[in-house]
């Protein structure tokens, strides 16, 4: 039924830890939180067309385990009834949240609140129409540096290949009104390095909350992390990169709080209107789960997933992938859907970072153990399984 009425809910939930919980993101930083500087939240998106029924959940967290996501998955079936398999839960990867993998009774909470709004937003679900728009940012770079020695370190690389792009979807209800501003961009949320002891969403909940004041409380902003393990803040220091600090977060956050503004009130023009609505209201989910072996001999789940909502296409991969992976999707997918985007930090926050084969032969943080559990030959196997899970919501 590609033509029925598309109806949304967004609802926000809080899931800050207590101070005291350990951070994640950074090995050696052995002290606990000391204070809360912004909270944690979550955000869940459900999409109803009347035939399907699926949701987007967004998490200011570092990321949750594939059996951790099942878990939210079938809450969120039983409370929303959406099928446990069209739940596409994405996570900022914020630095500055808890050390997930010490804290089950933490996630179970977390679950259960999710769960909770999701079922709120059930309640309130409405007709609204969809519509896209870009803008761009200019503080992330690329962080892989090749040394004149051919060693790959980690720093600032101008050079090196970036995705700049704020990718707007806006959701307005029959009033013309933003009710949910979804935007995607590619940078590693963390501007606060291993000597912040402070709970924080980092740039990403500044820029949520940036959009939030600008739309009004009855629009719920929405980040989707993107394809970030080779992308973070420009913020250069030394050999490497420094830690950020307030006016650094005000100038991430708000660059792109600003540019998901921009765009999403461009949309609402009436130019923007006839040029960025979103084709049609099919909603389609397809999944594949491959298999893959540590070097160590641990198996681990790598979810591939694609949704479909009217012309655009989302894929998201689990881990860490680089930004090629997202810029060769698009580029094989283009062709068949009005828009393609492709989160990363998606649904198994345990597989580990995704290099290419040529990174994998060029060594480096994100193609060494303990990092990275994948290897070369992985590059070409995800590719194929992506435009796989594609086609199949493209014939749905």
């Amino acid at each position: 039924m590609s033509d029925s009425v598309l109806r949304v809910a967004a609802e926000t939930v809080d899931i800050t830890p207590p101070v005291g919980y350990l951070l994640g993101g950074y090995s050696g930083r052995d002290d606990p939180s000391n204070d809360m500087h912004d909270p944690l939240l979550a955000r869940v998106l459900l999409l109803d067309n009347g035939e399907v029924r699926a949701a987007i959940v967004t998490m200011d967290i570092l990321g949750i385990s594939w059996e951790h996501t099942q878990a939210m998955r079938a809450a969120i079936s039983q409370a929303a009834d959406v099928s446990a398999d069209n739940v596409l839960v994405n996570w900022s990867h914020t630095h500055a949240g808890p050390d997930t993998r010490k804290y089950d009774p933490y996630l179970a909470h977390v679950v259960e609140k999710v769960a909770g709004v999701a079922l709120v937003a059930k309640q309130h679900l409405a007709p609204a129409e969809v519509f896209y728009d870009e803008d761009t940012i200019e503080f992330n770079v690329n962080r892989r540096l090749m040394t004149a020695e051919g060693k790959v370190i980690m720093a600032p690389n101008p050079e090196g290949i970036v995705d700049r792009r704020v990718r707007v979807l806006r959701f307005d209800t029959e009033d013309g009104l933003p009710t949910v501003v979804l935007f995607h961009a590619v940078c590693h949320a963390n501007a606060l390095r291993s000597e912040n002891l402070a709970i924080s969403a980092d740039f990403p909940g500044y820029a949520q909350e940036l959009v939030s004041l600008a739309f009004g409380p009855e629009c719920t902003p929405m980040f989707m992390q993107g394809c970030t393990g080779n992308i973070r803040a420009n913020l250069g220091g030394g050999d490497g990169f420094r830690s950020g600090d307030e006016e650094d977060l005000r100038w991430c956050g708000y660059s792109l709080g600003g540019a998901a503004i921009r765009a999403a009130c461009r949309v609402g023009t009436k130019e923007g209107r006839a040029k960025g609505a979103v084709v049609g209201t099919k909603l389609a989910v397809a999944e594949t789960v491959l298999e893959f072996q540590a070097p160590d001999g641990t198996p681990f789940a790598y979810p591939i997933q694609a949704l479909r909502l009217g012309e655009v296409l989302f894929i998201a991969l689990p881990g860490e992938p680089v930004v090629d992976y997202a810029l060769w999707l698009e580029e094989r997918l283009r062709g068949s859907w009005q828009q393609v985007i492709v989160a990363g930090y998606s649904n198994n926050g345990r597989a580990g970072y995704l290099a290419t084969a040529q990174h994998y032969a060029e060594g480096g943080y994100e193609a060494t153990m303990p990092a990275s559990r994948l290897n070369a030959a992985a590059q070409e196997q995800i590719l194929a399984a992506a435009e796989a899970v594609a086609e199949q919501v493209r014939t749905a």
